[in-house]
């Protein structure tokens, strides 16, 4: 019984290592993305799109936006992650590296897609800066993925 107990805090831990630096992963990739794509965050016709939260003035979001950021990376990348745990027998693949790979591209299909579609109907972001946020969501996935795989074997 006192082996269970110590594999389920193993467990719990491996999850939060993995949902760490999945969040890790996501704030560095939207930033280095924010950065490629900043002539959209900065220019006036477009303004109307962000939320005062992420704009309350002209010029980079504030802290408050950067803390909630954090704290919405680290939720969904605990999601994920403990999703991987429920359902890793059934990602494909032999290896970790591959099995994450495969669950970062099935996040990506299952999350970014059908957002893309439902956000073009229904914003008008301009089409450039959704293609960029959806190789961000690539990017992050699949890197995610590969990390949630090590950790949660």
């Amino acid at each position: 019984m006192g082996k269970d107990k110590g594999k389920g805090k193993g467990k719990i831990k491996s999850i939060i290592i993995a949902a760490i630096l999945f969040m890790v992963i996501a704030q560095i990739v939207h930033t280095l993305g924010s950065y490629a794509t900043m002539d959209f965050y900065t220019n006036p016709e477009y303004f109307h799109l962000w939320s005062e939260i992420m704009m309350p003035n002209v010029g980079a979001p504030g802290t408050e936006f950067f803390v909630l950021s954090v704290i919405f990376n680290f939720a969904t990348a605990l999601i994920f992650t403990v999703l991987y745990v429920i359902i890793k027998g059934s990602v494909p693949g032999k290896f970790n590296l591959i099995k994450g790979v495969n669950y970062g591209i099935i996040l990506f299909v299952i999350t970014s897609v059908p957002t893309f579609f439902s956000m073009s109907l229904l914003l008008a972001v301009p089409l450039a800066l959704s293609i960029s946020w959806m190789v961000e969501a690539l990017v992050i996935d699949i890197i995610g993925g590969i990390v949630i795989a090590k950790f949660n074997k």
